[in-house]
C-alpha cells in the first residue's frame, strides 16, 4: 500500500484516483452504452459514499453500510450494466 507506507504523497493518491475515474468515464462514454455510463457513475456515487469523510457519508464507519457496499461495488454493480450492454452492443 503505497498511499499508507507514505511512499506515495496525499496529493499523488488524489491525482491517481481522480485519473482512474475520469478514464473509466471516458471509455464507457466512449464506448457509446447507456448501461456502462450508468454503471460507472453509481459505481463512483457508491465507492465516493463509502470513503469520503462528508456528512451523512464514510459509510465504511457502519458495517451494515460497509457490506452493503460490498455487496454492491463487487457483485452487482459491474456485472448488471456489462449483462445489458452486451444484450444490446
Amino acid at each position: 500500500m503505497p498511499l499508507a507506507s507514505g511512499e506515495f504523497s496525499m496529493e499523488t493518491g488524489i491525482a491517481i484516483t481522480w485519473i482512474s475515474a475520469l478514464m473509466a468515464l471516458a471509455s464507457a462514454i466512449m464506448l457509446r452504452s447507456p448501461p456502462l455510463v450508468l454503471g460507472v457513475i453509481v459505481w463512483l456515487f457508491i465507492s465516493t459514499a463509502y470513503s469520503a469523510q462528508l456528512p451523512f457519508l464514510r459509510w465504511k464507519r457502519n458495517s451494515f453500510l460497509a457490506a452493503v457496499c460490498a455487496v454492491f461495488m463487487c457483485g452487482l454493480i459491474p456485472q448488471v450494466p456489462f449483462f445489458f450492454h452486451v444484450q444490446v452492443f
